[in-house]
């Protein structure tokens, strides 16, 4: 079903609750079962006027696509030398204070 409002880039116009709601369902959530029938239809009226989602539907689950990277783009990108900037994050081994036993 074509959405009118593009949920990615522009926020619907719903209550925190029934947003909270919409965002489950594209999760993966069955919110036909999670919420109490009243409640559950009056949140699928109300995302179901502004963005034309019908949450009684099965939500379509995404797949990621795994990148997998070869060894030699891997190494070709290998960091050699550190920015002077980053140096002092780094660990430096040094003076440890030591606890009194116990």
């Amino acid at each position: 079903m074509k959405a009118d409002v593009d949920l990615e880039n522009k926020r619907p116009n719903l209550p925190r609750i029934v947003e909270y709601t919409l965002t489950c369902w594209q999760g993966g959530m069955d919110v036909r079962h999670a919420l109490p029938k009243a409640t559950f239809y009056r949140h699928r009226i109300l995302i179901l006027e502004e963005t034309g989602y019908d949450i009684s539907l099965e939500p379509q689950k995404k797949t990621i696509e795994r990148i997998n990277f070869d060894l030699d783009y891997l190494k070709s990108h290998e960091v050699n030398v550190i920015p002077s900037t980053l140096q002092g994050y780094l660990f430096k081994p040094g003076y440890c204070p030591r606890w009194a036993a116990h």
